[in-house]
């Protein structure tokens, strides 16, 4: 009589960790770029909205879940000098995007006829260097 061997479920063939990261970076990239591809099929006005919408939700992750989980394992100074050097890079980052961006508007002539990277798009009274 043939003997019969019990096989538990931990004795399935698995992932390893590094394999498990891989796939689910290579599963993010494909949802990602699909998502972007989706995003051409938008009209403008959505485009903004997912913006904010997506600005929104990184804030609330930050503030309500990554902060206090920060505060609770490391030193308070610490962790509150971090917050503050991030938000003054993005700040500064943001401000040198915008003074790069301001190039060339002096010689801006409203008849000439230009191409999309040239200033066609940008409205009257744009913001001036001002953000949100």
């Amino acid at each position: 009589m043939p003997s019969r061997t019990r096989h538990n479920v931990s004795d399935a063939p698995t992932l390893s960790i590094l394999m498990q990261i891989v796939v689910a970076a290579l599963a993010g990239g494909v949802f990602a770029t699909i998502a972007a591809a989706g995003t051409l099929l938008l009209r403008r006005s959505w485009i903004s909205r997912i913006g904010v919408v997506r600005g929104r939700a990184l804030l609330g992750a930050v503030f309500l879940e990554l902060l206090p989980h920060a505060l609770e394992t490391g030193a308070t100074e610490r962790v509150m000098a971090t917050v503050l050097a991030g938000l003054l890079a993005f700040f500064a980052l943001e401000k040198l995007v915008l003074w790069r961006h301001a190039h060339g508007h002096a010689e801006h002539e409203d008849g000439a006829d230009e191409s999309e990277h040239e200033h066609a798009l940008h409205a009257q009274g744009a913001d001036h260097g001002r953000s949100g």
